[in-house]
C-alpha cells in the first residue's frame, strides 16, 4: 500500500476560512486526487495561539478558527526550527506544502516541492514541481 502523501499547513493557510472563505477542507481534495494526510508543525500552532492572544480583532478572530481547525490535523514537533524552516525542511516529492507566505514559498519549490497556495482570494491552486499530479 503506497504511503500517503503529506500535506503541510502553514500557519497563514489555517486562517484563510476565516479571512477569505475559503474552506480548505473542500479545496483541498479538489486540487490533489490522491491518499493524503494533513499536518501542522507544532511551532504553526504556537504561532496561531500568539496571534488569536496579540493580533488584530479579525487577526485574532482569524487565529480562534485556524485553532479549531488544526483540531482535526496531525501535528508534528520539530525542535530548534521556526515555523518556515521546519516546513522547507520537510519538501520534496513527497510532501505538499499549503501556504501564502511568499518567501517559503519560493523555497520549498526552490527544493522541488509542490506547493497549494490562494489565488485571487477566491480559491486555492498548485504549483511547483516534484510530486507526480496532473
Amino acid at each position: 500500500m503506497n504511503q500517503p502523501l503529506k500535506v503541510f499547513i502553514d500557519t497563514n493557510f489555517l486562517m484563510l476560512p476565516a479571512q477569505f472563505n475559503i474552506d480548505i477542507f473542500t479545496e483541498i481534495p479538489r486540487l490533489l486526487d490522491i491518499n493524503y494526510e494533513f499536518y501542522i508543525p507544532k511551532s504553526a500552532l504556537n504561532e496561531l495561539k500568539s496571534i488569536s492572544e496579540r493580533g488584530t480583532l479579525k487577526e485574532r478572530r482569524a487565529a480562534r478558527i485556524g485553532i479549531e481547525l488544526s483540531k482535526s490535523i496531525k501535528q508534528l514537533s520539530l525542535e530548534g526550527l521556526n515555523t518556515d524552516d521546519a516546513i522547507v525542511s520537510l519538501a520534496g516529492s513527497d510532501v505538499i506544502v499549503c501556504t501564502n507566505d511568499r518567501e517559503l514559498k519560493k523555497r520549498v519549490q526552490e527544493k522541488g516541492g509542490k506547493v497549494i497556495f490562494m489565488r485571487q482570494k477566491k480559491f486555492l491552486e498548485i504549483a511547483g514541481g516534484g510530486v507526480g499530479l496532473p
